[in-house]
């Protein structure tokens, strides 16, 4: 009898040694990383809630780290982080080995959901008799930022709609907002292009117009719904007048940019991932606490598609219904795409 029974034992654990569930089991990570934006900015203060919830909740220590977005996803790729935050056109081209991120090959990337939008414009004096994008041709414009070029394709887009390229222009290379704004104010360059806050306003907003009054400008709403349905990675975005007043003639102004995504890396646990997904959106309030934007991070996240979603991602939105035939069609033609299995 003793022997049937060592006999079974052996069995079952064979059996469970061989399992599926067994055999793709995975380790949660001790303490877990979140790649953020830059200090103070509205989604580095988000980024920092969604560490604070996970540690609480999931009793994981996560911590917010301040970062670039495209050199977030080299970390995740890399392994040296496990969440980051980046543009959806970034993630667009890292996921494919594209552009910029040629050099590094298809990168271990996953998406779990779509962020804000910030939206993009052309700053210009409002004394520059520059009312329209149109306007621009033929001027001095820092259209192209060399370290974030996020910047330059939302520029690249307005002036699409417009029927214009960076050719049409005297384009000036620059390093960012600050050197942007120095030269507009004293008068070397007739417009730079930014991108704003998804919600809410920046301070160097207010303080520039008080002492060169400025405006900005976009292109005509048709012509940007036109450019952002034939893009994988745009939308529309809004610059709202309860926030920027007579810099956008005290009228919403209607613009597009490209998606903030939140990623993680393709080798997390699944049911990690679902775990983290759950709880964000089951303690919603308390990160709407840490920072106004973080209603609008989480607020739409299956907007852009433009790599493949996590699998505990994806058994979270089944979870909600939210995972329709249509997105699974889109996953699976990815995951093709990039030839890779989950």
């Amino acid at each position: 009898m003793n022997k049937i029974i060592k006999l079974v034992c052996a069995c079952v654990i064979v059996l469970l040694a061989l399992s599926p569930t067994h055999a793709l089991a995975k380790a949660w990570p001790k303490a877990a990383i979140i790649a953020a934006g830059r200090p103070g900015g509205g989604v580095y203060n988000v980024a920092t809630g969604m560490g604070v919830v996970i540690s609480k909740y999931l009793k994981v220590k996560t911590n917010a780290e301040s970062g670039m977005f495209g050199k977030n996803v080299v970390l995740l790729h890399k392994g040296d982080v496990d969440f980051g935050m980046a543009q959806s056109d970034m993630a667009y081209e890292a996921a494919r080995g594209l552009g910029r991120f040629k050099r590094y090959g298809k990168m271990k990337l996953r998406l779990m959901f779509s962020g804000s939008t910030p939206p993009a414009a052309f700053v210009v004096r409002a004394d520059s008799g520059i009312k329209t994008v149109k306007d621009l041709k033929g001027n001095t414009v820092m259209a192209t930022m060399v370290n974030n070029m996020t910047f330059t394709l939302c520029g690249d887009l307005i002036l699409k709609s417009a029927g214009m390229t960076r050719e049409d222009l005297k384009d000036i290379k620059f390093a960012g907002p600050k050197e942007g704004r120095e030269a507009l104010a004293e008068g070397r360059v007739k417009a730079f292009i930014c991108l704003l806050p998804s919600i809410g306003k920046t301070g160097w907003v207010e303080e520039l117009n008080m002492s060169v009054p400025i405006r900005f400008i976009t292109g005509e709403e048709e012509a940007l719904e036109a450019v952002v349905a034939d893009s994988p990675f745009a939308r529309k975005a809004t610059l709202r007048a309860e926030y920027f007043g007579e810099v956008v003639n005290n009228k919403d102004l209607v613009s597009l940019g490209t998606v903030h995504t939140f990623l993680c890396r393709s080798d997390l646990p699944d049911d990690f991932v679902y775990e983290v997904m759950k709880v964000f959106y089951d303690h919603l309030e308390e990160l709407y606490t840490f920072h106004l934007e973080a209603k609008a991070y989480l607020g739409n996240p299956l907007q852009v598609t433009v790599l493949p979603y996590h699998p505990g991602a994806v058994k979270y939105y089944k979870e909600k219904g939210l995972w329709t035939s249509e997105k699974e069609k889109t996953q699976q033609k990815l995951l093709k795409e990039l030839r890779v299995s989950q």
